[in-house]
């Protein structure tokens, strides 16, 4: 299985208050602005007249793994969606590497990496085919496409089916396939939605393989898994999405620390049982109808 790499955020812990309530607990501290490489602020989205995902800010250093936790319904797809520009939020802002998506919404997409367990392939297209197909939608030069293909098919295993129809292959191929896909313009940051769901004990590890390579290459990870070992394993921070809203960020060893427990299973139960108020909805909030700048 994947060796457990260091967490440098273990390091240091943030000092919290004796009476701190497990939702209550303030995020740790901001990464200076040297060091990050993305950051939303204020991210909302609205369907109808429910608050799916309100005031979310989120920041993540480069080369750090962070984990999005929350029940069904917390707004965890929601959230990777808007990150990833698949839909677009309601109100705040999002910036990577010093790009801002209002003012640069193609340049910000260039520098994401989106995966999810569902994600589909061109059935009629090999993988080689597939690759070359994205090469020329990211515009890269054919020397530098054949170049990262050639990396990708190695680093990823792919060789022994790359000529192979893709509606012909695994799921574990398939996934290996989105991950180069995903992978091949050498994005800032990488967004996996559940990337093992369904596939088998050996092919889960050749992407928890991959995404600690990721981090290695200084990208930027975003992880949402129901499997808590995963996060454990990887996650250098974690935050725990509860009704829309971030209510508790840190590494494992603050959640811990927070919630006086000695598992994230058992810290994630903690909090997401606690009470907390209802997420407003639009008719409740004037700030929905604000200009977001």
């Amino acid at each position: 299985m994947v060796s457990q790499s260091p967490h440098p955020s273990d390091e240091k812990e943030t000092d919290l208050t004796e009476n701190t309530s497990p939702s209550e607990a303030p995020p740790e501290q901001e990464a200076p602005n040297a060091d990050w490489s993305f950051r939303i602020h204020g991210l909302g989205k609205c369907f109808g007249t429910h608050w799916a995902v309100r005031d979310l800010s989120l920041t993540l250093r480069h080369g750090e793994v962070y984990g999005l936790l929350g029940p069904n319904g917390a707004g965890k797809t929601t959230t990777l969606r808007m990150i990833a520009g698949l839909i677009e939020p309601d109100e705040g802002s999002l910036q990577l590497s010093g790009v801002d998506r209002d003012t640069e919404p193609l340049e910000a997409r260039k520098k994401i990496g989106f995966v999810t367990g569902s994600t589909g392939l061109y059935q009629r297209l090999t993988p080689l085919e597939l690759l070359h197909f994205f090469a020329k939608l990211h515009e890269l030069p054919k020397h530098e496409a054949q170049r990262r293909i050639d990396e990708l098919v190695d680093v990823l295993g792919l060789e022994s089916f790359s000529k192979q129809q893709a509606g012909t292959l695994s799921t574990g191929q398939k996934q290996r396939v989105n991950l180069a896909r995903a992978l091949l313009h050498s994005p800032t940051l990488l967004i996996l939605d559940e990337p093992t769901a369904g596939l088998d004990i050996i092919s889960a590890d050749f992407i928890l393989k991959t995404i600690q390579k990721a981090r290695e290459d200084g990208r930027s990870v975003i992880l949402s898994t129901h499997i808590l070992t995963e996060i454990e394993l990887l996650c250098d921070r974690i935050g725990i999405l509860l009704q829309g809203k971030l209510v508790q960020e840190g590494t494992l060893a603050t959640l811990l620390q927070n919630t006086q427990t000695s598992s994230l299973a058992q810290a994630f139960l903690k909090i997401v049982q606690a009470p907390t108020e209802q997420a407003p909805s639009k008719e409740q909030s004037p700030a929905a109808t604000e200009e977001v700048a």
